[in-house]
């Protein structure tokens, strides 16, 4: 992927003019509530032009995550290209002795099943994990700068979804791996039935060959169902956990919004950078699936 710097670093720059516009719109959000509230003070041009603000900012946030998925999925475009060619010329000069050992399906998901895994995390993976890293950090440095109290609720979670996701890492690896290895299996059986239909026809073996490769298919559906079932189990452990802390910090809010610790916006400010925690949260899950899955590829 770093053959691709150039690329690469576009990407990058959109990630992070991107977040930096997705974090300045709970701010301009707030401070337009606040605004409205105090309706004796306030200016009518000045909400008017809080509102024409928030739009352009969204705007140009959507421009940008534009500009990084198309760099980052041509990159991963371009990275798969590479790694399949050269993954067949090492085909083309490993000895008799290693293609007489090896299975031919099992090449064959190599050099596509593999790839293809290590395409989606360069895609999916590789940038957006910088995303996460960058949204993740920029948001809680701005929540407790905003309310040291709600900040600590909010993070209170933190610890728990780290270890769990480092577990999860793990135990997705082994899972993937399993399914790469079914799958190169699965691809032997028919390769092996295909190139050899005549002999099949001939002996009548139509009912046994199907026997076999509905064995090996349902092997792969177990296993990658495994995988699904683990993956999704962290997913919806990790939105339970946000969905709680948000309720935590509803409450204490708005208890201190009644004693006049807090504003109206910058409660709704923090609710709404809450907001933008969440998808990096929820991304993490996804992101820890497609680096297991380049792993194991």
């Amino acid at each position: 992927a770093f053959r691709y710097r150039g690329r690469m670093g576009l990407a990058y720059t959109a990630l992070i003019g991107g977040v930096a516009a997705q974090l300045a719109i709970p701010r301009l959000l707030g401070e337009a509530i606040d605004e409205l509230l105090l309706l004796d003070s306030a200016e009518k041009g000045l909400i008017v032009t809080l509102g024409l603000i928030i739009l352009s900012v969204f705007a140009l946030r959507g421009i940008l995550e534009f500009v990084r998925l198309y760099y980052s999925e041509s990159i991963s475009q371009r990275v798969a290209y590479d790694l399949r060619n050269s993954l067949y010329d090492t085909y083309q000069r490993l000895s008799f002795a290693y293609h007489d050992s090896e299975h031919t399906g099992n090449l064959m998901s190599k050099a596509t099943a593999d790839v293809d895994g290590v395409r989606r995390f360069i895609s999916m993976g590789l940038v957006r994990s910088a995303d996460i890293i960058l949204l993740v950090t920029l948001t809680c440095t701005l929540m407790f700068l905003l309310n040291p109290p709600l900040a600590l609720i909010s993070l209170s979670f933190v610890p728990f979804l780290a270890l769990r996701s480092s577990l999860v890492v793990r135990k997705l690896r082994g899972l993937w791996l399993g399914v790469q290895v079914l799958m190169g299996e699965m691809v032997t059986v028919l390769q092996e039935n295909l190139s050899g239909m005549k002999v099949v026809k001939s002996f009548a073996s139509e009912e046994y060959e199907k026997g076999r490769f509905a064995r090996k298919t349902h092997e792969l559906a177990e296993q990658g169902y495994l995988a699904d079932k683990a993956e999704g189990a962290n997913s919806a452990i990790m939105t339970f956990f946000f969905t709680l802390v948000t309720g935590f910090i509803l409450w204490y809010g708005g208890r201190q919004g009644i004693n006049g610790h807090i504003t109206t916006g910058e409660l709704v400010q923090f609710i709404a950078y809450m907001s933008v925690l969440q998808l990096p949260i929820r991304m993490t899950a996804f992101t820890v699936n497609t680096f297991s899955r380049a792993i194991s590829s």
